[in-house]
């Protein structure tokens, strides 16, 4: 129950942080969050591929059904610092 409780805590934080950078980001009961990115920047291949070339793992859910686009990604809910991590190579990857 702890676990679950910081689980959440820091998923709270994330979605927070992730909207701040532009991110449409969707609620979400399991330990990751989707979030879309904003229109007419970059699409979620080219920023995961960006992300990965920095050691940061996202998924690229464009291909998972119809009615999404080519601007969504899967972000796993980490620890404090992942998190942070994740939050400034992602801002980097939207703005650079």
């Amino acid at each position: 129950e702890a676990r679950y409780k910081e689980t959440h805590v820091l998923k709270e934080a994330l979605s927070s942080e992730l909207s701040e950078i532009g991110l449409e980001v969707f609620p979400s009961a399991a330990n990751f969050l989707l979030g879309k990115l904003p229109e007419g920047g970059k699409r979620a291949k080219d920023i995961v591929r960006m992300c990965v070339m920095k050691g940061v793992y996202l998924r690229n859910v464009s291909s998972m059904g119809t009615s999404i686009g080519a601007g969504y990604l899967r972000i796993a809910v980490k620890n404090k610092l992942d998190n942070e991590r994740i939050v400034n190579t992602l801002k980097t990857a939207i703005n650079g």
